[in-house]
């Protein structure tokens, strides 16, 4: 009960981040979730709670949080450090031309760093959870909810909890209570197969949970305007599709049905989207007709172009050791600046495989891609399989896999805490196979009497 109480208030803090007009939102959401997910997890191997997640996954994850933690090292020496010699003592000690300091180069590798830690922990405590109908069920609840009261305060801009900075409010894009607003579009894109899933396998009145999550969904992802939320969404969505196909009888059916409704609903939204905008700025369906008008592909994408081929020139340079954790961010405008004038702008690599490589070196990523390769493995074969297969659930989790790892080719989403937290959900509900146990999982036996 107390693993189920913990790993269940994990959820809540999508929802409750900037509670109180507190602008720190995800560090809580960060610091609650490890603390919790840590909590759960002695909890659950205290009462013999078997681990679930594969071997492989916790292996050659826990051997990618080693190497990001040196990385996290490297990042603060070359933060704090090199430039401290370059520059002297300077306070605050900026360290490129848009103002960016050491310290926020620190900061910002400590929460990846722990936002990985969370990853990991939240999947490991999710899927103990999930092993038994009662957590199943209110894991399903908590995601459902999570997504209800995440779209609801993103619509009704709760004072206390609409975090959404000057920045973002410039560009006409709420984040809710999400770190920003493409946190707030993926990880209701993942919530959204869970809270389908739990409307079908729920019964009862609680099934107005997640109705009320798909109903607001819609609205709250045209105000994030993320149209990484589309990719996720478009892939799941395909991903479900093809497994009711092969399913024939009524499923194929629907599935015919549904997505011929898709492609009426995709050609209304070519056809009467808004020419000539702003890519950048608006809402969702504001953003997609600017994308249609985008006069290059750097402008379609949103400069990605650009990250992209800096990231590659870092790999290219430092194969082994990257720039750091955290760190492309505030060596980009560095680079940009020796070839191409003056950087007006920065961000991550957008895509999480350049991401990881050109922070944190060639065997970070490929022990990245070793721990999450059995979970999209499990994940594709889920959901080519004649559905429901091994649930609902299961099914909807596999489709909110699927879906991320699309679109980490267009960012590193997974570096918000309350995405980590929604993808560890996705992940817990895979069909995995049972695992023999160990010596020290095997139930303890009550006293027995010796004559």
């Amino acid at each position: 009960d107390i693993g189920v109480t913990g790993v269940q208030t994990c959820a809540l803090p999508i929802c409750l981040a900037r509670w109180a007009g507190c602008l720190a939102g995800p560090d809580l959401v960060l610091a609650a979730g490890v603390v919790v997910c840590g909590g759960a997890l002695v909890v659950f191997r205290r009462t013999r709670v078997s681990q679930v997640l594969p071997e492989t996954t916790w292996r050659w994850g826990l051997g990618f949080l080693a190497v990001s933690l040196a990385s996290l090292a490297l990042s603060v020496a070359r933060g704090e450090t090199l430039y401290l010699l370059l520059r002297g003592r300077v306070d605050p000690l900026v360290v490129n031309s848009l103002g960016m300091t050491a310290a926020d180069r620190t900061g910002s590798a400590i929460r990846i760093f722990v936002t990985l830690v969370l990853l990991l922990l939240a999947a490991d405590a999710f899927s103990r959870l999930v092993r038994t109908l009662e957590g199943r069920r209110s894991l399903l609840v908590a995601a459902s909810a999570g997504a209800a009261l995440s779209g609801l305060a993103a619509l009704l801009r709760f004072a206390p909890m609409e975090g959404t900075s000057e920045y973002w409010k410039l560009v006409e894009r709420a984040s809710g209570t999400f770190s920003d607003p493409n946190a707030l579009g993926v990880g209701l894109a993942l919530l959204v197969p869970l809270s389908a899933a739990a409307l079908l396998e729920l019964r009862g009145a609680i099934r107005a949970v997640p109705a009320a999550g798909l109903l607001l969904a819609p609205f709250a992802l045209e105000r994030a305007g993320s149209r990484s939320a589309l990719i996720v969404l478009a892939v799941a969505a395909l991903g479900v599709a093809v497994g009711g196909f092969r399913s024939g009888g009524k499923l194929r059916r629907t599935v015919l049905v549904a997505g011929g409704g898709a492609l009426v609903v995709a050609a209304a939204l070519l056809a009467f989207a808004p020419r000539g905008g702003s890519a950048v700025a608006g809402g969702l369906v504001r953003r997609v007709g600017g994308a249609l008008s985008a006069r290059s592909l750097v402008e379609l994408t949103s400069h990605r172009p650009v990250f992209w081929g800096a990231a590659l020139e870092i790999v290219r340079e430092e194969p082994l050791s990257g720039c750091g954790l955290g760190g492309f961010p505030f060596e980009f405008p560095v680079q940009y600046e020796r070839t191409s004038g003056p950087a007006l702008f920065t961000d991550n690599a957008t895509n999480a495989f350049l991401d990881v490589a050109a922070e944190s070196g060639v065997p970070a990523l490929l022990l990245g891609i070793g721990a999450v390769t059995p979970l999209v493995l499990l994940a594709l074969k889920t959901l080519v399989a004649p559905l429901p297969g091994a649930g609902w659930a299961a099914v909807g989790g596999a489709a909110a896999v699927v879906g991320l790892l699309a679109v980490s080719l267009t960012g590193s989403h997974l570096r918000f805490p309350e995405v980590a937290i929604c993808a560890a959900m996705g992940a817990a509900f895979l069909p995995f196979p049972p695992r023999p146990r160990r010596a020290e999982e095997q139930p303890l036996d009550g006293p027995k009497r010796v004559l």
